[in-house]
């Protein structure tokens, strides 16, 4: 229980941002599938287009953010 809570409390304090498809319930993600994450918005607003909004990781699905946590807990 202790390491679920060690973990959860790392990652709440993500401030990265993502392209969010809300229409598609989608993650920009690179080729290999891993989920593409900005440290700034102004970078994540260059490569927006169509359905997606840059949205930070706090204000994600939580179906989502667990997405993006298990991707980040593999390094």
């Amino acid at each position: 229980m202790k390491k679920i809570i060690l973990v959860h409390q790392c990652f709440n304090h993500i401030k990265d941002y993502v392209l969010y498809d809300r229409a598609n319930d989608s993650l920009l993600k690179f080729n290999n599938g891993e989920i593409v994450l900005y440290g700034d918005k102004d970078e994540a607003m260059e490569d927006c287009y169509g359905n997606e909004e840059v949205i930070q990781f706090e204000n994600l699905p939580k179906d989502k953010q667990k997405e993006i946590i298990n991707q980040l807990s593999k390094y």
